[in-house]
């Protein structure tokens, strides 16, 4: 068989529009493959750096600066704050009055309480953390308890607001509130939104005001404003019937508008008031406080109170009870301290 050639008067030129140009090739032939990749990695570091700096980011105005009583002055209105605080929907302070763990280990122990979805622990300062959670549910369980012991440390939780200020505490708590003699028909979960909203921001039905298996009284954990005066009654209209709704509320703790904190008075306050300040405690290996078990927040009506010791060597707290070892995370069954002020 003939070799087989090719003729190049069979193939016409390619018009200059369409004739490939020549590629200028890189002088890559004589580098290794961490010289040619080290151009790429070094953009890349310095992408990454670059966005620890502002300068460059030329980021969006917020804010607008003033002057105010001669001081210089940064104003945020109420929309820029929302959007601000927008990632913090779910925000909480855990305060330590008595110690806190090392920050390596509060992620873990705060994950070993039961929440279920992702979220972020931060250190604002020796006394206190934000945490930061990302589901609604996470949020209530964590506030309504309103105390937890991790690693032995009592934490209290407050509500994180764009106002919070370290050393002041929110006068805005969980209240489990009751409804007594409300109608049957107004336990669906929409109409007990709409009465609950008229007291405060509603956070959760209890179980037995859900299932309707106790319809004496209907009970809902409302966010409340210690300083706002409380709603006692209001009037409900029926079918063109008036009737005259009680508010009752459990538990509502004390608080102090002089030195911002929970637990006493206005008058009983020795730090911004004029009452007398008390004796200073004599050190203890174990303290005892006293706390309401509210076991109605799931079941029923039941409550009882006990003494709770906190051995300041162990990790561990006991109740008097039954001389029950408890975990240190949780504690009790929603428990809240009663006549105790961390300040």
């Amino acid at each position: 068989m003939a070799p087989f050639t090719l003729n190049p008067s069979e193939f016409p030129s390619l018009a200059e529009s369409t004739r490939l140009n020549q590629c200028t090739t890189h002088q890559t032939q004589n580098r290794t493959f961490s010289e040619a990749t080290a151009a790429t990695s070094e953009k890349s570091k310095s992408s990454e750096f670059d966005k620890f700096f502002l300068a460059g980011s030329n980021p969006s105005s917020i804010g607008t600066v003033n002057t105010i009583n001669g001081r210089p002055t940064i104003i945020f209105s109420d929309e820029e704050t929302q959007s601000l605080a927008a990632d913090f929907r779910y925000a909480l302070v855990g305060k330590f009055s008595h110690g806190i763990p090392p920050y390596s280990q509060l992620h873990r122990l705060l994950s070993t309480s039961g929440i279920k979805g992702a979220f972020t622990v931060s250190l604002i300062n020796n006394k206190h953390a934000l945490i930061n959670l990302t589901n609604e549910s996470d949020y209530s369980r964590l506030w309504m308890r309103r105390i937890w012991y991790l690693k032995g440390f009592p934490m209290r939780v407050f509500k994180w607001s764009p106002t919070f200020i370290p050393d002041q505490e929110s006068s805005i708590v969980p209240i489990w509130v009751s409804f007594p003699d409300l109608p049957a028909h107004l336990f669906r979960k929409d109409a007990l939104h709409t009465i609950a909203n008229f007291v405060g921001m509603p956070l959760q039905i209890a179980d037995s005001t859900f299932s309707r298996s106790m319809l004496s009284r209907a009970r809902v954990c409302i966010e409340i404003d210690l300083l706002k005066p409380l709603v006692k009654e209001f009037d409900l209209q029926i079918n063109g019937r008036m009737f005259v709704q009680k508010v009752e509320y459990e538990q509502v703790p004390q608080y102090c508008s002089l030195c911002k904190h929970v637990g006493h008075h206005d008058l009983e306050c020795y730090t911004k008031g004029n009452a007398p300040k008390p004796p200073p405690r004599a050190k203890k290996m174990k303290d005892k406080v006293v706390v309401q078990n509210n076991v109605s927040t799931e079941k029923g009506e039941y409550s009882k109170t006990f003494e709770l010791i906190v051995d300041e060597n162990e990790e561990h707290a006991t109740v008097n009870d039954n001389n029950e070892t408890v975990e240190p995370i949780i504690v009790g069954n929603d428990m809240t301290i009663v006549d105790e002020c961390y300040c």
